[in-house]
């Protein structure tokens, strides 16, 4: 069983995990991440690189943005178990809204404090001419975003 740890970074003020990964010569070998803005999202991406650990998958740090991820890897693997008019509002959704707010944020630092401002951003000033979007709306924008990132 694979061991981990969560620890602050007090120089940059940020989180970072360490987990011992069992190499096949049998040396030791550690995994690590930095950069979490929040120790509750560095404990979720540890649970995560331990699952993969003890599955025996891949753990490579998730340095993807959020918008890479969207636009590169999961509308791509939705395309074909949507209709063409829902993608094509996924598409707009996420270029329009998510892409010019969240974009640049890695995946592994998206958390749900995050969201619930971006949320708000969207209820307040979603539009960009100081008016917010409509609830339902919002709603939209949540029930299309990928299971983990809502």
């Amino acid at each position: 069983m694979s061991r981990g740890s969560v620890r602050q970074d007090v120089e940059r003020g940020t989180w970072l995990l360490v987990v011992d990964v069992p190499s096949p010569d049998g040396t030791r070998r550690q995994h690590r991440e930095r950069g979490f803005q929040t120790k509750k999202a560095a404990q979720h991406r540890l649970t995560e690189v331990l699952a993969a650990v003890d599955r025996g998958g891949d753990v490579r740090p998730a340095r993807v943005t959020l918008g890479e991820f969207l636009v590169d890897e999961w509308l791509p693997a939705r395309a074909r178990s949507l209709r063409p008019s829902t993608l094509a509002s996924c598409e707009v959704l996420i270029g329009a809204y998510v892409v010019p707010r969240l974009g640049g944020v890695a995946v592994a630092g998206v958390d749900g404090p995050m969201l619930n401002r971006f949320y708000g951003d969207l209820l307040e000033r979603g539009r960009g001419d100081g008016q917010g979007l409509s609830a339902k709306s919002v709603r939209e924008h949540r029930r299309a975003a990928p299971q983990g990132v809502r």
